[in-house]
C-alpha cells in the first residue's frame, strides 16, 4: 500500500464512512495531522465564535511575531529589542496586521524578506 492509500484509509476510518474523501479533505487532514491535532481538537475549533477565532488568530500572529524578530535580530546582528521596535514599526508589520493583504498567511520567513527588502538590506 501506498502512502497516500494508507492516509485514505485511516481517513476512512476516522469518519467512519464507505464513501471517498474529497481531495479539499484530504488536503486538510494533511495539514491538520501534520499539526499533531487529533480529530476532536479540529472539531471543537470548528465550534468557536468568530470571536474566539479572532483570539486565536491574534495568539497565533503574536507567536508567530516572535519567531520573526528572533531572525530579524540574527540577520541585522541587532538586540531583540531593537529587532521588535524596528519591525512594529514597519510597513511590513502593518500589513500582517492587517487580514484584507494576507501577509500573515505567508510563512515567517516570506515576512522576513519583505521586511528586509523593506528597509533596504542587502541580506
Amino acid at each position: 500500500m501506498t502512502p497516500d492509500e494508507l492516509l485514505m484509509g485511516r481517513m476512512a476510518a476516522l469518519i467512519e464512512s464507505p464513501y471517498e474523501p474529497s481531495e479539499d479533505y484530504v488536503e486538510r487532514y494533511k495539514r491538520v495531522t501534520a499539526m499533531g491535532l487529533d480529530q476532536d481538537t479540529v472539531n471543537n475549533l470548528n465550534q468557536l465564535t468568530p470571536e474566539q477565532h479572532r483570539k486565536v488568530r491574534n495568539i497565533i500572529r503574536w507567536q508567530r511575531i516572535g519567531c520573526i524578530v528572533v531572525k530579524i535580530s540574527e540577520v541585522l546582528d541587532v538586540s531583540l529589542k531593537e529587532a521588535l521596535d524596528m519591525f512594529y514599526r514597519s510597513e511590513t508589520c502593518r500589513r500582517f496586521h492587517d487580514e484584507e493583504t494576507g501577509l500573515y498567511l505567508q510563512g515567517n520567513l516570506y515576512v522576513l524578506n519583505d521586511f528586509l527588502a523593506e528597509i533596504g538590506s542587502p541580506v
